[in-house]
């Protein structure tokens, strides 16, 4: 029977922290413009995202296995997502909506889509089209309850997911099938279809053991190789920010062979931050208020070229340098007191609910 570890080494954790933050500055760099430069072939950068879902179902597993009970999990992880979305989003439209547009556009409907995590795009003062992120690993958090509960006999039931999006992804090559998961104004298809990388995240640190080297390795060339596969057959647009949006089997695999590679090169890339003190501690505190930069760097992205005029900056290295650092720091600084404020009212929450 697989050994459960209902604790990740502090090495794995300080892996797991680096790649959340690394991640972080990613999205950040991408939304400032990296995935611009020399297309389509900067558009792979898009693949890296899922590390994301990978670390958040890496830490979620050990949390569930460690909580007093199914609704404690439940509401630790929903709310360590959800308070500093309400917190900044919702002080970003306040905002907006006193000072450049009025109140009287805010209809119930509106209200319910931003307090669901589902605005529209034109329900927003500037791109914010990242939130549907949090909102997949919401849906997925919720998925993760009852599969948690069953891995506790055999953990090989979090396997399952990861099948389910390896099949769905295989299948909108064919049918383009990811049409039919909108129920209201919400998209399921993206949440289930990246679900494989969070249960990963869960199986492959609760049953380390099982994933020796040669195992990663071989997983890693047969993704490469569906990858592969999948852009020749089907005759693929080579732009993988085409893919995106609806995942398919191209997109997939070759986000699980950027994450078994990644893995693989743990003892470097563990080796080269505790070599480089300082980008350690930058990454580490990006890591540390993850959710906050997440959520507000578009906004210092937007402020930065209405008041400053830092648009189509590539071509003056000077202001694009300035503007990288404005919302690199900008974001960090703002994120700060938003994981300050989240964690006691999270706090506070949870003790409510072990009172209940």
């Amino acid at each position: 029977m697989t050994k459960v570890m209902s604790v990740i080494s502090s090495d794995d954790r300080i892996f797991i922290d680096r790649l959340r933050g690394l991640s972080i500055i990613r999205v950040v760099l991408v939304h400032l413009g990296l995935s611009w430069f020399l297309t389509p072939y900067s558009q792979f950068i898009h693949v890296f995202l899922p590390i994301l879902f990978f670390v958040s179902g890496a830490i979620s597993y050990p949390v569930y296995l460690r909580a007093e009970s199914i609704r404690y999990y439940s509401f630790k992880r929903l709310l360590s997502i959800i308070i500093p979305y309400y917190l900044i989003v919702g002080f970003i439209v306040s905002i907006y909506y006193l000072f450049f547009a009025s109140f009287e556009e805010l209809s119930p409907y509106t209200l319910a889509r931003w307090f669901l995590v589902s605005p529209a795009t034109e329900m927003m003062p500037f791109n914010l089209g990242q939130i549907w992120f949090l909102r997949a690993l919401i849906i997925i958090i919720l998925i993760s309850i009852p599969l948690f509960l069953f891995a506790r006999v055999s953990l090989k039931i979090l396997a399952i997911p990861i099948f389910i999006s390896i099949i769905l992804s295989a299948s909108e090559l064919v049918w383009n099938i990811s049409s039919i998961f909108y129920i209201g104004f919400f998209n399921f298809y993206q949440p289930i279809v990246n679900m494989g990388f969070f249960f990963f995240g869960a199986y492959y640190y609760a049953a380390a053991e099982n994933f020796s080297s040669k195992k990663l390795s071989l997983l890693f060339l047969i993704s490469l190789f569906l990858s592969y596969a999948s852009f020749k057959y089907f005759d693929l647009d080579l732009n993988m920010a085409n893919h995106t949006f609806s995942p398919n089997l191209y997109y997939i695999s070759l986000s699980f062979a950027v994450i078994f590679l990644v893995l693989l090169l743990k003892p470097v890339i563990q080796l080269i931050f505790e070599k480089i003190k300082i980008i350690d501690k930058f990454v580490g505190l990006y890591s540390k208020h993850a959710y906050g930069v997440f959520i507000i760097h578009s906004f210092l992205i937007h402020y930065s070229e209405v008041e400053f005029g830092w648009e189509n900056v590539a071509s003056d290295p000077l202001r694009a340098i300035f503007k990288v650092s404005f919302v690199l720091f900008g974001s960090l600084l703002i994120a700060i007191p938003v994981t300050k404020i989240t964690k006691p009212v999270t706090s506070l929450i949870l003790r409510n609910v072990n009172r209940k």
